[in-house]
């Protein structure tokens, strides 16, 4: 079945490989093979043990992903849809439609997706299973932004009635949590202008992946230039570690975004202090910003 390639956020989460194996966000043992198990020396006492207690660990994640409140499609859960295609980088045609026909149901999981957290001793078990090659999926925080943005990407606008509940989560000081509500702000495009605001703040976020994502995300929802061009603008300067970024941002604007033209020029000319990779995002924005520039920065 073929797929769209899709970007679910702004971290280079890419959907590329589909499979229709449905699974719940829960562990599974059956899907590892025998000799992914590699503890020897832990014996079976000490194995169930760890078991036990990764299911008292992760039991409120569990709890919540297997209630029977889920939506679901085609007598499958929403978690099973998005897990397809999460996991397998995908989405199907088949997974799409069946998102689409869960449709708005889905919003108070995805708000609960986007938000999720591991506390410090879930992070330390999901390691461990990972170092030990532990036979056990667990669903950790990352597992869950992924699922919701992927479904906000499908439903773009229709998923307009998340926002002030996703604008609730920027405030959180989890910066995976900011990042991800910014992400799935960005999906749901221009009617999660309500978000502007904190996002313009977090132009100035002490996580640089809050920074990348305020600034992709602020060009998605695109609206209000007369705000965010100038904070955009602002940026343009040698200090800012995501430069090439700020200035892909700000072409999006297209002539909206003039007022940057003679930053952008000066930029060029400053051969010794930018480096080769950002004077050609600038060369680009420009084509974008001010047609009549050419890359040599005479009109």
């Amino acid at each position: 079945m073929g797929g769209e390639v899709v970007s679910l956020s702004t971290r280079n989460h890419l959907l590329k490989v589909d499979s229709p194996t449905p699974w719940r966000p829960v562990m599974n043992i059956a899907r590892f093979p025998p000799q992914t198990l590699q503890t020897e020396g832990m014996g079976k006492k000490c194995l169930l043990g760890l078991v036990i207690l990764l299911v008292a660990v992760f039991g409120g994640k569990m709890w919540f992903a297997t209630r029977s409140t889920e939506p679901a499609y085609g007598g499958r859960l929403l978690s099973a849809w998005l897990l397809d295609s999460q996991e397998h980088r995908q989405i199907g045609e088949q997974n799409r439609l069946a998102i689409l026909q869960i449709g708005t149901n889905a919003i108070p999981e995805l708000v609960w997706m986007a938000g999720v957290r591991d506390a410090p001793l879930e992070k330390k078990m999901a390691s461990l299973v990972r170092g030990l090659a532990i036979p056990i999926k667990l669903r950790t925080a990352d597992d869950y932004h992924e699922m919701g943005t992927l479904e906000f990407y499908v439903l773009q606008s229709r998923g307009r009635t998340a926002v002030p509940d996703l604008v609730d989560l920027l405030k959180s000081n989890d910066p995976e949590v900011r990042g991800t509500a910014a992400d799935c702000l960005g999906n749901i495009g221009p009617d999660a202008r309500a978000a502007i605001p904190l996002l313009v703040r977090f132009l100035d976020d002490t996580h640089r992946i809050v920074r990348v994502d305020a600034t992709i995300n602020l060009g998605r929802i695109h609206m209000e230039p007369g705000v965010v061009v100038p904070a955009l603008i602002a940026k343009l300067n040698v200090s800012n570690s995501i430069l090439p970024t700020t200035i892909g941002t700000l072409s999006q604007f297209g002539m909206e975004a003039k007022a940057a033209a003679p930053i952008l020029r000066e930029l060029l000319r400053k051969t010794n202090v930018y480096p080769d990779y950002v004077r050609s995002e600038a060369t680009n924005a420009l084509r974008q910003i001010d047609p009549d520039t050419t890359t040599g920065g005479r009109k």
